[in-house]
């Protein structure tokens, strides 16, 4: 299993990549310094996503799901060392009870096999420590030099830049300091 990867900000983002017979199972988890109702409105506000992640290159809303998900249509750019790929998927997304967002990638119009992405918003003092999972099944082939320490560093670089630009979305500041999530 591999280790964790820790970025810039050691004390405060956390990324994890496994991949066993084609599917990655993502998942990090970074301090954010706003609450978390203030960052779940912020990550709600699908059409801002370009703006949150670089790696997101374009969101369309489309029509409701008949069971009330929001559905769209996303394409995105993600560079590893040098392979770059654009892709391209439609997801439902919804709010779950407990405040998680939850996303279900719709295979017959994405260039994924399966995917399921949530977004959990966890209070840390004044701040919200946001955890991301992902399980994705990609149709094209990647590279195995790519291997998973190389996406971990890529998946912590970008849960930093959502960090940092959630917070500048943010309608109110935090009350307060934020005490790291780890130890380095």
């Amino acid at each position: 299993m591999p280790g964790w990867v820790l970025a810039e900000a050691e004390s405060n983002v956390r990324a994890q990549v496994q991949v066993d017979a084609g599917v990655y199972q993502l998942y990090s988890e970074v301090l954010i310094s706003q609450p978390p109702p203030q960052v779940r409105q912020v990550l709600a506000d699908y059409t801002r996503l370009p703006q949150i992640n670089s790696g997101i290159t374009a969101v369309r809303l489309l029509e409701h799901s008949p069971t009330g998900e929001q559905r769209m249509a996303v394409e995105a750019t993600s560079c590893v060392a040098l392979f770059c790929r654009t892709y391209r998927w439609v997801q439902a997304v919804t709010q779950l009870p407990d405040g998680s967002i939850q996303a279900v990638i719709e295979p017959q119009h994405s260039d994924f096999r399966q995917g399921l992405t949530r977004y959990r918003f966890l209070p840390h003092d004044h701040c919200t420590r946001l955890v991301f999972e992902a399980r994705l099944e990609p149709v094209f082939w990647l590279p195995p030099f790519l291997g998973a320490w190389l996406i971990e560093r890529k998946l912590a670089a970008e849960a930093l830049e959502t960090a940092r630009n959630i917070e500048s979305y943010a309608e109110s500041a935090a009350s307060g300091e934020c005490t790291p999530l780890y130890s380095p």
